[in-house]
């Protein structure tokens, strides 16, 4: 930001919410002729929120410029700045914007150097406490979404010709092991069908073909544990709705069978 004259700086507002600790400066051209830094403090991570500073008694200038740095690992996003500021010799206190930058929709991706898992490693084991019977289920303040919305377009890279495949090292189950169960509730007599927006397919389309590799002559069957179903057991009784008295009918791209071949008379010797 930019005065034609001179201004004095009081203070400095920032609205921001951060996931890690960050150091914000300014910087004026008065004392020299070129900007330099003239204040900075750090600002510990948060929710969005203001975070307010008293900024030097003599720090003035006609120009001014501030700027953020996160810590390594951190995410930020900032809002807004703004500072307390007056013309001298007599001018009234006002507050001045600074202009942030916006981040563009377009956006180069960043390489990390990350270093591929040896071959030997050593499992981390993580302290989990298993979930006890007793339990208070916590609703998410999760709102429905609207009737018309607009459609998000990822940018999605398609997969090239030439790409080598990724093994993930799983391990088999073992012989003994023990049956997690998890705590499902049943399915109300009382519930709303959700309906999710499927767009028809269109009279012409293209066909997606996935590169699936041969399996090899020499392979290994994997056998999983499958219990048998015992003599006495409960049916699953699904919910499901029946057919209305009125529907649309949908009509799947099937291929005609093609002509079959008149029949041709050959002479057979007796």
């Amino acid at each position: 930001m930019g005065f034609e004259k001179n201004y004095l700086f009081g203070k400095v507002d920032i609205d921001l919410t951060s996931t890690g600790s960050g150091v914000f400066t300014l910087q004026t051209d008065i004392p020299g002729r070129v900007l330099a830094q003239t204040f900075s403090f750090t600002i510990p991570s948060g929710t969005r929120r203001p975070v307010s500073s008293r900024l030097p008694g003599t720090m003035q200038g006609h120009y001014c410029t501030g700027r953020y740095v996160p810590a390594a690992g951190g995410q930020t996003e900032l809002y807004g700045v703004r500072v307390w500021a007056r013309e001298l010799p007599t001018g009234q206190w006002a507050w001045y914007v600074l202009p942030v930058v916006e981040t563009g929709l377009e956006y180069q991706a960043i390489n990390l150097p990350v270093e591929p898992t040896g071959t030997s490693y050593s499992k981390l084991e993580l302290p989990v406490e298993p979930t006890g019977e007793s339990f208070s289920k916590m609703s998410l303040p999760v709102e429905p979404t609207e009737e018309s919305f607009q459609k998000l377009s990822l940018p999605v890279e398609p997969t090239g010709e030439s790409y080598s495949p990724v093994q993930i090292p799983v391990e088999p189950t073992s012989e003994t092991y023990s049956k997690m169960a998890l705590p499902v509730e049943p399915t109300s007599e009382t519930f709303s069908p959700l309906s999710i927006p499927v767009e028809p397919t269109g009279e012409t389309y293209s066909k997606m073909a996935l590169p699936v590799e041969p399996t090899e002559e020499s392979f290994q069957k994997l056998s999983l544990p499958v219990e048998p179903t015992g003599e006495t057991y409960s049916a699953l009784t699904v919910p499901i709705e029946p057919t209305g008295e009125s529907y649309s009918q949908i009509k799947l791209p099937v291929k005609t069978t093609p002509p079959v071949p008149e029949w041709v008379d050959v002479g057979v010797d007796e």
